[in-house]
C-alpha cells in the first residue's frame, strides 16, 4: 500500500507544478498585456504630440519637410499602436486558453486528491483490518488454542467459532 501512495503522492505533486507553472505562464501573459496596453499608450501619446507640432509647424510657415517629418513620425507611432493592439488581441485569445487550462488542471488535481483521500482510507482500513487479525492471532495463541482459518480473512475476529 505504501507504494500506491508514493504513486498517488507523485502524481499529485507533478499535477501542482504543472498547475503552477500554467498560472505562472497566465501571469507572465498579463504582463505582457499590460506592457503592450502602456506601448499603446506612449504611441497614441506621440502621435497626438506630433500632430500638435505638426499644426503649430504648419501655423509657423515651418518648411513642409518639416510637416512631412512630424506626419511620417505620426503615421509610425499609429502603425506601432495597431501592432500592439493587434498582438494584445492575440494574447488575450491565448490568455483565455491558458485560463481554461489552469481550471483543468485545477479540476485535475481536487480529483487526485479525492482519490488519494480514498486510496488512504481504504489503507488506514486494511491495517486496521491486518492489526485486528494480529490481535486476535495472539490472543488465541496465548489463551493456547487455534484459532478458525475460516474467519481470518472474513474481517469477523473469529465470531463464528464462539
Amino acid at each position: 500500500m505504501t507504494s500506491g501512495r508514493f504513486r498517488f503522492e507523485r502524481v499529485l505533486q507533478v499535477k501542482r507544478l504543472l498547475r503552477k507553472a500554467a498560472q505562472d505562464e497566465v501571469a507572465a501573459l498579463r504582463g505582457d498585456i499590460a506592457d503592450l496596453e502602456e506601448s499603446i499608450r506612449v504611441a497614441e501619446a506621440a502621435q497626438d504630440d506630433s500632430r500638435t507640432r505638426a499644426v503649430e509647424a504648419a501655423e509657423a510657415g515651418r518648411p513642409a519637410a518639416e510637416l512631412h517629418m512630424h506626419a511620417a513620425y505620426e503615421r509610425g507611432q499609429g502603425v506601432v499602436a495597431r501592432a500592439c493592439r493587434a498582438r494584445v488581441m492575440a494574447l488575450e485569445e491565448l490568455l483565455e486558453q491558458r485560463r481554461a487550462a489552469v481550471m483543468d488542471r485545477r479540476r485535475e488535481e481536487r480529483q487526485f486528491e479525492v482519490l488519494r483521500e480514498r486510496q488512504q482510507a481504504r489503507a488506514a482500513t486494511a491495517a486496521d483490518r491486518a492489526e485486528a487479525n494480529f490481535q486476535d492471532e495472539l490472543a488465541v495463541r496465548r489463551a493456547g488454542g487455534r484459532r478458525d482459518p475460516r474467519t481470518t480473512d472474513r474481517g469477523d475476529h473469529g465470531a463464528a467459532s464462539r
